[in-house]
């Protein structure tokens, strides 16, 4: 099944309700031609504000509701705050397992892709889904170890993503370039 993953565009700050700063707005709206182009539905997002903010232009330009699904949310890197927390993403590369004490490592959010990925599949179509970098590249370095720490510092917001979805995992991706970029 062919689907769109989008990592959201960009946010004043990392907080769930934090919102798409103005140049996330505007990268918001630009994406709506190329959903629009590719009859993208129906439509997910994690629930954290910026996901839902960077797929709404779509949703009321289509007239599709959005259904909010916790797995896709941002990574919990720690509990607490880190100062070398790039460290400890570099480190998730080299070892799926690996995560700060009360932490997420890329093992636990493929774990909880397999509900994302049974919501996302069940209802046809061609689906949109809005998640994190860190669910992003996850999944990719599942599918390719290629894709790794420099893979992940190369993710844009908003990145568009054209996927393919094969027996319960990501089989393949495919960039969508987008004017939106400088």
């Amino acid at each position: 099944m062919k689907a769109f993953l989008i990592r959201h565009a960009q946010s004043t700050g990392q907080a769930a309700d934090a919102p798409l700063t103005d140049r996330g707005y505007q990268d918001a709206r630009a994406l709506v031609p190329t959903l629009i182009e590719r009859e993208a539905g129906p439509l997910f997002a994690s629930p954290m504000r910026r996901a839902v903010e960077t797929l709404t232009p779509y949703a009321e330009h289509s007239g599709q509701t959005i259904r909010r699904l916790d797995s896709l949310r941002e990574r919990l890197l720690s509990p607490t705050p880190l100062t070398d927390w790039e460290t400890h993403i570099q480190r998730s590369f080299q070892d799926p397992n690996h995560a700060p004490e009360g932490g997420e490592s890329h093992t636990d959010l493929l774990a909880r892709w397999t509900s994302a990925f049974a919501e996302i599949t069940q209802n046809g179509g061609t689906p949109a889904f809005v998640t994190h970098g860190g669910m992003t590249s996850a999944l990719f370095h599942s599918l390719t170890a290629e894709f790794g720490f420099q893979g992940w510092k190369q993710l844009r917001n908003p990145d568009l993503f054209e996927v393919t979805l094969t027996k319960g995992r990501l089989s393949a991706f495919t960039r969508i370039e987008l004017e939106t970029y400088p």
